[in-house]
């Protein structure tokens, strides 16, 4: 095939045409089946091709590939449609077919075939897609400009292999403008030389019979005139007019009218009584039937949409993006800050938008916006074209194009087309769009998509407005920066709260701007104007003044520069000084007035050229060094200036072996020079020194020390241990002092109220609804406090009620209850989502209910006025059901399951076979499917346990697993305490199939594998095969639930559930967890398996501390010995040994694919481990395409690659922990630059520890740390 325009959407080479004859259709009132004729020809593929066609009616594209009429897989003598793609050459390219028919604007259309989306490559996979594509009168049949006159398409994609024929529906309505549809039929390409292979059989294209065009003619306050055509076929037509339900209350939408016309004007458009619900926008459509018959009703017309009028003298803003414009993870985002700005300013203005959902405690807050998390610019498109014209806000807020940064394309294309048609359908709205923030995830290659991004929306900002659009463009990359997402758990997409008011300042800016000056540029500061620059005598300073600027939100600040680098910041002044000017110089000075919302402009330069000097002299020696502000890391240095005949260069600090240069000189009040020195160690004796170095290099003598001795260290690691609505339990990490701890101080909202010995506390009697922000300090026997702790701010939850559920039912009654929630005053009832009752009790009574039917239940908590919890998840009970007959007999079921048929029912055979006896089980299928129409949760089979048997064959008709999936319903097989719990769709079953379960039971008494590999059995062996029509069944589509039975008590560390690969004759760990002395596990395949303990463990390990993990990853099969004997646990460990055991114990995927390491080769034993952990993203080489595999591991680098295994285990989250703010070890500045936030992170999460207060990050690890730490990260992660 060639490379040349196989994209989807560009010129193709042929083109199938339908004429109009095959648009005809009866014109038969009241017979909608009449109007349902195929507009396409040869649909079903059995009509012989003409030439040069090869497929009558279609063409195909391109012409040399594999797309041809055969005979279908699935039912042999009916023909189908063919595409096969071998190595589409290019990403997104396409194999299709494809016919190009007239078609009628504004009409409702249905596309429908039937597709085998057979097989496709799994490393090079391809989709299928079924398309149609509407084209205006432009289309030529002759050149095929199918660019120049499209004007949309609807498409379904079927992005896997199916088994079978399913059929494919695609509904829409024809587009203004339509002369012409193509409809395709396609393989489509993931990647390059992808591969795949379908089959399409009766495809049609019909019109739907329905009124079409509905359209608004008039509108007021209180009205709306609708106006609608016929459908396309007949006359004699009445109509129902709907107004569509969107409260969610599941009542179905409102028919407002009858008519025999075809117009009507509602006129119970809602009338305002507040700001905040001024604008309200409905839904119309409309449905035909024959006059004087209540059937057939046609489908219904397009759905129209309107606003009611916003009042008058009122500014509407419309919100429009993405989760940042919801407000994730802390609504209402920048709106609720946003909100306040603008009403501190004005009453009357409100919010638009049809998402509601998102309430704010705030009076009045408007919560009317279009943030929609996770949409495109493509998806936030169609919102835009869907409500932005019916709203017909003043301003929107449009901030798009975060979601898919990596993987679309021409975003800010979208962006343009996007504003074009909101500026040219209402001329009169201004458009103010936003370059994003940066997305700081772990994928570099994000941030530079994203800058691109936004210099590419700023051109198109820019052409837009010469085009005289009114549009502008506020900057939220600049100032919501990296600082804004540090918080723990942070996902690097969305800021905290103070990050969402730094774009509401930036949001108010331009909207003041817009309104005052018609323009986002009238946002921008006036450029401040500098004064003279005046020289100091010694040429070492100059000072700086200017005219003050002005801004429409106010100054907040002026930077000064000096040759184009920014020196200094200064607030609530017009004037600065700038120290340390070099002799012989040229300095250019500037300043720039900066607003909040990050806008700036710069003055002119000034120049000053410093005269050259001489200097042999040293400088005076600074004086009256002091100490003040001393904490446990850190103390505050001040003196006396030094004089110098040409100028000080720096001052430098000496202390022990240390020194610190001090260039940019600070002055306090007194005219002293303050320096806030950090990186002390807490409770250590410092004496410290200041020199003077002038711009020759000449040093002063030191002046008189001063000494300190520093603080003992506050508490870390401040966190919540646990919480209900009214309490708390903090905890915290043990704090050390020479003198030793007498005990901790609490401080709640910045005042102490109790303290204890412990370290962590319980707080009890708390407000639900109220935030409360803790400190802790550590006060020694001697009675001294430490600072306080970082500070932790706690909400109280409005907790809904846990645990509803139902105490006993009739035939019209319904008894539910729930547990207490602690704070709670009352509680509100809901009955199908309607409030029934407000309560104190625990318990609640419904009455008057129909029998045999389900009703739905949720619970809300209140806690005293105004304050009220979410709604609780509702939960469906039942009536009780009128019996028409004696229920039936039989046994079985249980555990809250549908009962199984009674073995009288049941076909079951007992015979000896040469492996034991077999039980053979057939259930009555008609009890089965009973059961499951039933109001049980699920259909369990409870095998008889009254006689001995070995194997047992079940057997179970296909109709009874398809309606189980159907019901969404698990079906579960019972032997003892054996069971296998299958879920809804754990395989695709069809009526007709039979499928056979074979479950053989053997004792591992003598089992000579498991004892040769020093493991214990505690449970039989149970091998589990299920067939399909005779077929054996390799890999389910949902992993099974099994429960194996033991023997005894279960060790959750040594114990665990092995399977046995025969060919290997061995038994393979693979996990489970105990419950109730069983051990449980999914799998996803079936085969032999049994709960066995490790009995391993080493002569050399025997009172080694580290011997409990040793001999629970040496059971999980994650780390061996050097013999069968010993352990080794001081022995050395490679990167590479490293690796595997990562590898094993998180059980990557061995990866099969390139890596960029010299040092590595496919044939090396670690090569698949490694991949697998460089493909998940936490191994990365030590520098020029090498990885050292063979090095020795140090601590600091296995503290990396846990704290990497560990986000990785835990889906890139950084865990629940509190994060300490600083490494707790005596050797902290010891920890390379490249491992220190890795370090912390593994810390605060506990997955490392010190050696006697150390960390040692160079020391090299040995096998029993490494077994350690990979302990800690199981349990950390299980």
């Amino acid at each position: 095939m060639k490379l040349a325009a196989r994209w989807c959407l560009i010129v193709v080479l042929f083109f199938s045409f339908v004429p109009a004859n095959y648009l005809k259709a009866s014109t038969v009132e009241g017979k909608p089946e009449e109007y349902d004729v195929n507009l396409l020809g040869n649909g079903t593929f059995e009509e012989a091709p003409e030439p040069p066609r090869t497929i009558a009616s279609w063409e195909k594209w391109p012409s040399t590939d594999d797309i041809e009429v055969v005979d279908s897989p699935t039912e042999p003598g009916n023909r189908v449609l063919k595409i096969h793609a071998d190595q589409i050459p290019v990403q997104w390219g396409v194999a299709e077919a494809h016919q190009v028919v007239e078609a009628k604007p504004n009409q409702p259309f249905q596309l429908a075939t039937d597709v085998f989306f057979e097989s496709t490559d799994a490393t090079l996979p391809t989709l299928v897609t079924v398309r149609i594509d509407f084209y205006d009168e432009k289309f030529d049949v002759v050149d095929l400009n199918y660019e120049e006159a499209y004007i949309a398409h609807f498409s379904k994609n079927i992005y896997q292999p199916n088994g079978d024929f399913e059929t494919v529906l695609l509904n829409g309505i024809a587009p203004e403008g339509t002369r012409y549809a193509k409809v395709e039929l396609d393989i489509k390409a993931y990647e390059a030389n992808a591969k795949g292979t379908a089959y399409f059989d009766n495809v049609k294209l019909s019109y739907q019979w329905a009124p079409t065009h509905l359209r608004k003619t008039a509108q007021t306050d209180t009205s709306v005139s609708l106006e609608w055509d016929k459908p396309l076929y007949g006359d004699g037509y009445a109509y129902e007019v709907y107004r569509v339900n969107e409260t969610g209350d599941g009542k179905g939408d409102e028919k407002i009218a009858e008519t025999k016309s075809t117009s009507y004007t509602w006129k119970e458009l809602y009338s305002p009584t507040n700001l905040k619900d001024a604008v309200l926008a409905y839904s119309f459509y409309v449905v035909a039937k024959p006059d004087g018959s209540s059937s057939p009703v046609s489908q219904p017309s397009n759905t129209l949409r309107i606003a009611t009028q916003k009042p008058a003298n009122t500014i509407s803003i419309m919100p429009v993006g993405d989760s940042l414009t919801l407000g994730y993870p802390i609504p209402p985002g920048y709106r609720g800050p946003l909100w306040e700005l603008l009403q501190a300013e004005s009453s009357d203005v409100l919010f638009v938008g049809s998402v509601k959902d998102n309430e704010a405690d705030k009076a009045g807050f408007d919560p009317d916006h279009e943030g929609h998390p996770g949409y495109t610019t493509e998806q936030i498109a169609e919102v835009v074209d869907s409500q932005v014209p019916v709203y017909a806000p003043d301003y929107v807020l449009l901030m798009a194009g975060t979601n898919y940064m990596m993987h679309y394309s021409n975003q800010a294309g979208h962006m343009k087309g996007m504003i074009e048609r909101i500026t040219d359908s209402l001329p009169d709205t201004y458009v103010i769009t936003a370059a994003i923030p940066d997305i700081y995830l772990f994928d570099n290659t994000l941030i530079p998509l994203v800058r691109q991004y936004n210099e590419e929306l700023k051109e198109v900002v820019r052409e837009l407005r010469e085009e005289g659009k009114k549009v502008g463009i506020v900057d939220m990359n600049s100032m919501v920066t990296s600082q804004y997402y540090q918080d723990p758990g942070n996902d690097d997409i969305h800021p905290n709260a103070d990050g969402y008011k730094v774009m509401a300042e930036v949001w108010y800016d331009a909207i003041d701007a817009v309104i005052n000056t018609g323009d986002v540029a009238g946002g921008i500061p006036t450029k401040p104007v500098l004064n003279e620059p005046v020289l100091s005598e010694d040429h070492s300073a100059v000072e700086l003044s200017w005219q003050e600027a002005s801004d429409n939100i106010g100054v907040d600040r002026y930077k000064i520069y000096v040759n184009d680098v920014e020196k200094a910041s200064v607030t609530g002044a017009t004037y600065g000084v700038v120290t340390n000017l070099a002799p012989s110089t040229t300095y250019y000075f500037s300043v720039a007035a900066v607003d909040k919302a990050g806008n700036q402009s710069v003055s002119d330069k000034v120049r000053i050229d410093t005269p050259a000097a001489i200097d042999l002299s040293p400088p005076s020696t600074p004086a009256g060094l002091t100490a003040s502000d001393i904490t446990h890391n850190g103390v505050t240095l001040s003196w006396t200036s030094s004089a110098d005949d040409v100028g000080i260069r720096e001052y430098r600090i000496g202390y022990g072996d240390s020194a610190v240069s001090v260039t940019n000189v600070v002055y306090d009040s007194d005219n002293r020079i303050r320096y806030e020195l950090t990186g002390l160690s807490p409770e250590t004796p410092y004496e410290f020194n200041v020199k003077a170095i002038d711009h020759a290099g000449n040093a002063s003598e030191a002046s008189e020390p001063v000494s300190i001795e520093t603080m003992a260290a506050p508490p870390s690691g401040l966190r919540v241990e646990a919480k209900t609505t009214t309490g708390v339990t903090l905890t915290w990490n043990e704090a050390t002092d020479k003198d030793g701890i007498a005990e901790y101080r609490i401080y709640r909202q910045d005042s102490p109220v109790v303290t204890t010995d412990r370290t962590s506390y319980s707080f009890e009697g708390l407000t639900p609804g109220q935030t409360y922000s803790f400190q802790v300090t550590a006060v020694d026997t001697k009675q001294n406090e430490t600072l306080k702790s970082g500070s932790l701010d706690v909400k109280m939850e409005l907790q809904a009620p846990l645990g509803l559920n139902m105490t006993q039912n009739t035939l019209r009654s319904i008894d539910i209850q729930w547990p207490p929630v602690g704070g709670a005053t009352g509680y509100h009832v809901y009955l199908d989502g309607k409030r029934v009752a407000t309560t104190t009790d625990t318990a609640y009574h419904a009455e008057g209910l129909t029998p045999d039917t389900k009703y739905s239940f949720a619970v809300q908590s209140i806690f005293g006025e105004g304050l009220e919890s979410e709604i609780g998840a509702a939960i469906e009970f039942s009536t009780g059901k009128i019996p028409d007959s004696p229920p039936p007999g039989g046994g079985g079921g249980g555990g809250g399951g549908g009962a199984a048929p009674s073995p009288s029912e049941s076909a079951a055979k007992y015979e000896t076979t040469d492996k034991g006896i077999k039980l053979t089980l057939v259930p009555d299928a008609e009890e089965a499917l009973k059961s499951l129409n039933g109001t049980e949760t699920r259909l369990a089979f409870d095998i008889p346990s009254d006689k001995p048997f070995d194997l047992l064959e079940f057997g179970l008709d296909g109709a009874v697993w398809k309606l189980a999936a159907e019901k969404q319903k698990p079906i579960v097989i019972r032997m003892g305490g054996f069971a296998v719990e299958l879920s809804p769709g754990w395989l695709k079953v069809e009526e007709k199939d039979k499928l056979t379960f074979t479950i053989a039971k053997r004792s591992l008494d003598r089992d000579n594998v498991s004892s040769g590999q020093s493991l214990k059995p505690i449970s039989n062996a149970f091998a589990i095969t299920v067939q399909r029509n005779g077929v054996q069944v390799a890999e389910l589509a949902k992993p099974a639930r099994l429960s194996l039975p033991t023997t005894e008590k279960p060790d959750a560390d040594l114990s665990g559930v092995y399977l046995l690969d025969e060919t290997k004759g061995t038994w393979i760990y693979l996990g489970g967890t105990v419950d109730a002395g069983a051990l449980k596990l999914e799998m996803s395949h079936f085969s032999e398996v049994a709960v066995l303990t490790s009995v391993k463990t080493f002569e050399d390990i025997a009172s080694h501390w580290a011997r409990k993990e040793i001999e629970s990853l040496a059971a999980r099969q994650i780390v061996t010995g050097v013999t069968s004997d010993r352990f080794d646990p001081a022995g050395e460990v490679t990167r590479a040994e490293f690796a595997v055991m990562l590898a094993r114990a998180l059980k990557l995927d061995a990866a099969n694919e390139q890596l960029p390491f010299e040092d590595l080769h496919e044939d090396d034993w670690y090569y698949d481990a490694i991949a697998a952990a460089y493909r998940a993203g936490w191994i990365q080489g030590v520098g020029g395409n090498r990885l050292a595999p063979a090095d020795r591991i140090t601590r600091e680098e296995m503290a990396v690659l846990i704290e990497k295994a560990y986000a990785y285990a835990k889906g890139g989250t950084a865990g629940s922990n509190e994060l300490i703010e600083e490494l707790p070890f005596r050797d902290s500045a010891e920890v390379s630059e490249w491992a220190a936030e890795s370090v912390r992170l593994a810390t605060s999460q506990g997955l490392i520890q010190g050696i006697d207060g150390s960390f040692k990050p160079k020391l090299y690890a040995d096998r029993a740390q490494a077994a350690v730490m990979i302990g800690r990260l199981l349990k950390s992660t299980d």
